[in-house]
């Protein structure tokens, strides 16, 4: 009797989106990469990718963020016109 041989179960390689790039860093940065990378277990390159990531998603939120207060400020500009225009 010949058995089959389960396909389902196997792992598929997920395709990665990450690119390789040559980068030149100063040696005193990438010697701090390299001892904190090592201090919390990771590649140095996964933590260049971290810090990079939060610097990225650090620069949107300020921009959102100053966005918000625009659009705030601007609402209580407009307010302000409309009290004076009802005041006199």
């Amino acid at each position: 009797m010949k058995t089959k041989k389960k396909t389902s179960g196997a792992k598929q390689e997920k395709k990665s989106n990450k690119l390789m790039k040559t980068v030149r860093f100063d040696q005193e940065v990438l010697k701090w990469v390299q001892q904190e990378a090592a201090i919390r277990g990771l590649p140095y390159q996964t933590l260049i990718n971290q810090i990079l990531r939060e610097m990225m998603l650090l620069s949107f939120d300020k921009a959102l963020h100053a966005r918000v207060q625009e659009a705030i400020r601007d609402a209580y500009l407009e307010r302000a016109k409309n009290i004076e225009v009802k005041s006199k």
